[in-house]
């Protein structure tokens, strides 16, 4: 009983500390920036097996459809560290025995398409349009804690924006309260 309260604040004095340290280092252009090109579904993959432990103690499935052939051209750890978010974040806000998907839709599949579009979607509880409305804003502060009564920073989708905008790309929203939420962003596609 204690050592699992111990972790649960370790960790979140663990992830508050990078969130700002990695907020930070953007803040000041100290964070370098090396967009290559690699394959998204390696990426997805390796943030799906760190996130596994947290989906078991949940029972939630995660599941990914991502060709592994499809190449992007990003800055792969910053991609990387949204990735790691967004499933860290679908995975706070789903009750126990949901799903998390993550996939590539709509251009990702085209040849000729320029950009990809990565979504994460839970079936878990949702937000209002009032919350919506303030996920990206550092001067609103939306967090809420997780259906285990998980703690945020705060800080997580102001990253994700930050990464994924130097990235070139965009991200956004979609949710409605008591079904869920998907987060949608882009980057270039390689090639």
């Amino acid at each position: 009983l204690y050592i699992g309260h111990i972790r649960a604040i370790t960790d979140r004095i663990y992830n508050l500390l990078t969130n700002l340290l990695l907020w930070a280092t953007a803040q000041t252009g100290r964070i370098s920036f090396k967009p290559e090109s690699f394959s998204i579904a390696e990426v997805v993959n390796e943030n799906l097996r760190l996130a596994k432990g947290g989906a078991g103690e949940k029972k939630i499935r995660l599941q990914a459809d991502i060709p592994e052939e499809l190449q992007v051209h990003a800055d792969k750890n910053m991609i990387s560290t949204v990735v790691r978010n967004l499933v860290s974040n679908a995975l706070k806000y789903s009750s126990p025995g949901g799903k998390v998907e993550i996939r590539v839709s709509g251009n990702g599949h085209d040849e000729q398409a320029d950009f990809v579009e990565l979504s994460v979607s839970d079936n878990g509880v949702g937000m209002d349009n009032n919350t919506l409305e303030k996920l990206f804003r550092i001067d609103q502060n939306p967090s809420m804690p997780g259906t285990a009564d998980e703690k945020g920073t705060g800080l997580g989708l102001i990253i994700c924006k930050e990464f994924v905008e130097k990235n070139g790309g965009r991200i956004w929203a979609e949710s409605r309260e008591g079904k869920g939420s998907v987060f949608r962003f882009t980057m270039e596609k390689s090639g």
